[in-house]
């Protein structure tokens, strides 16, 4: 979907719904279901996600969802933007990798990117 486009809509859209439903969570997605990588009893919730959501619904044009995502983005950015790699599941403890130059830089390119979005475009 987001970057390269190597999916048609259809196949797209089963993709987003997979993960929104599956493996997205409040501070980011999961990698897969029941993943302990950081075993601390809970999945680990990794920042990058929600922003790479909100990059493919702009590819596919679906402007409510996108908006959606800017909130949800805007949520895990602190005031400082050292957006961390991700949270302890269920959690507001981040990881040691504070900031991670992925999380940060998606962040900032979905924001830039939809920063001149009108409310009248999202219907």
């Amino acid at each position: 979907i987001y970057p390269y486009r190597l999916v048609d809509r259809e196949i797209a859209l089963k993709i987003l719904k997979n993960v929104t439903e599956r493996l997205e969570r409040t501070k980011g997605c999961i990698r897969y279901e029941k993943d302990l990588y950081y075993n601390d009893g809970q999945e680990a919730e990794w920042c990058f996600g929600l922003p790479w959501l909100g990059l493919c619904y702009l590819e596919l044009g679906m402007m409510n969802k996108v908006k959606e995502y800017i909130d949800k983005t805007k949520m895990i950015i602190p005031e400082n933007w050292e957006v961390p790699e991700l949270y302890i599941g269920g959690s507001n403890l981040p990881n040691r990798n504070t900031p991670l130059a992925w999380s940060v830089s998606l962040s900032y390119l979905f924001l830039t990117k939809t920063h001149s979005i009108r409310t009248e475009q999202i219907t």
